[in-house]
């Protein structure tokens, strides 16, 4: 309908997963038809209109994404996303099993009535890295390739017979594995 809600996520080098007194501001329900918010990384049990994380291991923060929609209906997920870096901020949607990227696309999901709480919706930082495909014209390759936490994310469609390997900066392999012929 015409009911808008909006949380924000800010970074600075000096704030914590934790609670930042004076950053991080708590949300005052109003018991509106559509509330979004956020939890804490380390979740102290409040919603917070405003969180303030580090800009260190950005990518290792998981940003849990809370929606209160007693009605149910479509909700359409959008951001005006200021990058850090080259780095990327990813919406999840784990009942779906979608990741989109809150800078370039919005996402809109119908919501079953009474839906509220964390769980279902969540943030992800990622950062730039050396990703590069080999031996293959990028301009062909429809494959999204990006990090979150400590996990490798490729989305796209694989083979059976195809194998994912990481290498570290100096060029040594890391991590070899055979990849699952699904689309993430």
């Amino acid at each position: 309908g015409d009911n808008e809600n909006s949380t924000l996520i800010v970074f600075n080098e000096n704030m914590t997963t934790g609670l930042d007194p004076g950053f991080d501001i708590g949300q005052f329900s109003a018991g509106s038809a559509l509330e979004i918010y956020t939890a804490l990384v380390k979740d102290n049990g409040v919603n917070f209109a405003r969180q303030a994380l580090p800009l260190a291991d950005v990518s290792k923060n998981v940003v849990p994404v809370g929606v209160d929609c007693p009605g149910g209906g479509k909700v359409t997920f959008s951001a005006r996303v200021v990058t850090i870096g080259s780095g990327s901020f990813f919406l999840e949607d784990r009942t779906q099993g979608t990741f989109t990227d809150l800078g370039k696309d919005i996402y809109s999901v119908t919501l079953p009535e009474k839906t509220a709480g964390t769980g279902r919706f969540f943030i992800h930082a990622s950062t730039a890295t050396g990703i590069r495909p080999q031996m293959v014209d990028p301009h062909e390759l429809s494959l999204r390739i990006w990090t979150s936490g400590d996990k490798l994310n490729i989305e796209g469609p694989v083979s059976n017979q195809a194998t994912g390997e990481v290498f570290d900066i100096l060029g040594r392999e890391i991590l070899m594995n055979r990849l699952s012929g699904s689309n993430l």
